[in-house]
């Protein structure tokens, strides 16, 4: 049936502060990737205002759908771009990661003042006619204990899921988090879940300036088992790079 590739990409909000590698400096680079690429689905963090309507421009072959996370849905959010002749769209949610999943801009006590959500998108593979659920995640940046709780209140959105309906799921995104961190833990000690990402070594750069490994891919073990290469997207020109984080690329052989 094929072969389908699932990525994880921090686009990076758009600000003049990063130079050349302000948004429209990467756009084209970008563009170049994706087309080059042609994921199935792409889940982005760090989405803006400024940056979605070109980024849908661009990407005409796919579906652009998410939620903005703030109080009146500006500022930040997190999309998925599912192929229109891969993927038909099912279904869309997204919580925010708070004890109020359901107001928005609402956050944990000890936490920055960023809003966090869990996006969630059902899918019909249209080759395969598989469905399945992938969950977009952006964690908190500074406080470890907003980290634990949003990922169990994003856990609990899954969970209550699969108690109705019991899919293959793919949980990814930017936790914000080390791989010996309890958030990772957390995940790894679940029998439904499994890091494909254990040989990335790291994904956040800063433009060439840190290595550290913040992004991660989870699927369920049908799922993994079917994973032909984990790879990240490092693609640089002339000091031009997609993002400050490398975008990373699970190829599954359905």
């Amino acid at each position: 049936m094929g072969k389908i590739k699932i990525v994880t990409y921090n686009l990076r909000y758009d600000t003049a502060d990063d130079g050349i590698n302000c948004f429209a400096g990467r756009s084209e680079l970008i563009k170049e990737k994706i087309t080059a690429e042609m994921p199935e689905l792409i889940a982005f963090q760090e989405v803006t205002n400024s940056s979605r309507d070109p980024l849908e421009k661009m990407l005409p072959e796919y579906y652009l759908l998410g939620m903005m996370r703030s109080k009146i849905f500006d500022n930040e959010g997190l999309y998925f771009a599912a192929r229109r002749d891969a993927f038909e769209v099912i279904g869309l949610e997204s919580v925010w990661l708070s004890p109020e999943p359901y107001t928005p801009g609402s956050r944990y006590p000890d936490q920055s003042p960023c809003p966090r959500i869990c996006t969630m998108i059902y899918l019909r593979h249209r080759e395969s006619n598989l469905r399945l659920r992938a969950y977009n995640i952006h964690l908190d940046h500074i406080s470890e204990e907003a980290k634990v709780l949003g990922m169990r209140a994003a856990l609990d959105f899954v969970d209550s899921y699969n108690a109705k309906e019991p899919l293959p799921t793919v949980i990814l995104g930017d936790f914000n988090a080390y791989p010996n961190s309890d958030v990772i833990s957390m995940m790894n000690v679940r029998d439904d879940l499994v890091d494909v990402t254990t040989n990335i070594p790291f994904t956040f750069h800063d433009y060439g300036k840190q290595q550290l490994k913040i992004d991660y891919v989870f699927l369920s073990p049908s799922l993994a088992d079917k994973v032909v290469s984990v790879e990240r997207w490092t693609d640089e020109q002339a000091g031009i790079y997609l993002s400050d984080h490398y975008p990373v690329c699970v190829t599954i052989d359905f």
